[in-house]
């Protein structure tokens, strides 16, 4: 599927254990870059930021999760507990119509959602559509944790432990909610580890130290 458009070059990657080397082609297609690879992605230097930040745990934003609405608008899908967006009255279900004075279309919606991250300090005005109404923000762009770890008792004594991912910050989100269940004295926790994508094995290292014996 990515064998279309004008061929623009190529990188070799060398694998030191199993001296195995990795080719990869990449075409010019309608102004993307797409890898000959189906595994792998081409990142603008934005997204490959936010994809650093999200490995740490923690991100510079305003603390939504937005993905577009049919109007094209950005709609709400999460917000994260303690950030600027959680302070300021935003919930799940508000339309952003408009960043820093400009409509949110579904041609720029990309480029608006980017918006909502940056560096620290830096100033955001957002239009809110929410209960009804359609009212100004101002957020101020700050470092938040990225929750990870969401516990549920699906008994008086029996817990489900789910993930979004594994990140720098989740096995101690985990130990702390751990804790809490002991204290609660519950005698049965369910982990739910399906969907988490990531690779990097001292996140899992981490997580695996409270619940398993030392030696």
């Amino acid at each position: 599927p990515f064998r279309t458009g004008k061929y623009v070059g190529a990188y070799h990657v060398s694998m030191p254990a199993n001296n195995v080397k990795t080719s990869y082609r990449f075409y010019f297609d309608y102004g993307n870059i797409k890898p000959e690879d189906s595994n792998a992605r081409y990142f603008t230097a934005a997204e490959y930021e936010a994809y650093t930040q999200s490995g740490s745990g923690k991100y510079v934003g305003v603390g939504l999760v937005t993905e577009m609405d049919s109007s094209g608008y950005l709609l709400v899908r999460e917000v994260y507990p303690d950030s600027p967006a959680q302070m300021a009255g935003i919930k799940v279900g508000a339309l952003i119509t408009n960043v820093n004075g400009t409509r949110v279309t579904e041609n720029n919606n990309e480029s608006m959602a980017g918006r909502l991250r940056g560096e620290a300090g830096t100033k955001v005005t957002l239009t809110i559509q929410q209960d009804s109404q359609e009212n100004n923000y101002e957020l101020t762009l700050r470092a938040i944790e990225v929750p990870t770890v969401k516990t549920t008792m699906v008994s008086e004594d029996t817990a489900y432990i789910s993930f979004t991912e594994w990140s720098g910050t989740t096995a101690d989100q985990f130990i702390a909610q751990l804790n809490a269940l002991k204290a609660q004295e519950v005698k049965g926790i369910l982990l739910d580890v399906r969907g988490v994508t990531s690779n990097e094995l001292s996140y899992a290292v981490r997580l695996l130290d409270p619940l398993l014996p030392s030696g």
